[in-house]
């Protein structure tokens, strides 16, 4: 397994749900380890599961999966500045998965704007490190890299169909 997220995870308590999802290659059964403290002593979980070669019926965990590296990718700009790998990756998930990024830009009908409005800062935005503005990225951020829920957007213009996504240009 490789490009997991969340990259860290950080305090897990009682009782909370925390999802990772990452990539992977080939196919089969495969260990997963999962390590970390509890109590000050090292916890270990081993479990087999099964990796299809295509998992039809699991169709949206390659888009949350997306979501949550493109959360993390901006992160990683926000706190430690442009790289021509970083945005290279953003841009070609943002256009693979349909994911409206700082770097890329889709058709927003005026009336769907409102709803989609604070789904991703302005690029100006991302460079704030601390005070208010600061805040409200690392939050945002978080909120995005936290987030589940895959919600395709009304408009026409993108259609996600399996793992492609069809862009509407010129009427065609």
């Amino acid at each position: 397994m490789y490009k997991l997220q969340p990259h860290e995870l950080g305090d897990l308590f009682y009782g909370q749900d925390i999802i990772i999802a990452g990539r992977y290659r080939g196919s089969g059964e495969a260990q997963v380890i999962l390590k970390g403290t509890k109590r000050g002593e090292e916890f270990v979980v081993e479990e087999t599961y099964e990796f299809p070669v295509e998992a039809k019926d699991c169709d949206f965990i390659p888009l949350i999966w997306a979501n949550k590296r493109v959360a993390w990718l901006l992160s990683e700009i926000r706190l430690h500045g442009e790289s021509k790998e970083l945005v290279d990756e953003i841009i070609e998930l943002g256009e693979r998965y349909g994911i409206v990024t700082p770097y890329t830009s889709y058709l927003v009908r005026e009336e769907e704007r409102k709803r989609y409005v604070l789904a991703t800062p302005p690029r100006e935005f991302m460079k704030a490190t601390s005070g208010k503005p600061g805040f409200a990225i690392a939050k945002g951020l978080g909120a995005m890299e936290r987030e589940v829920v895959v919600e395709e957007p009304p408009t026409v213009t993108i259609k996600k169909v399996g793992d492609k996504v069809f862009y509407l240009k010129d009427n065609i």
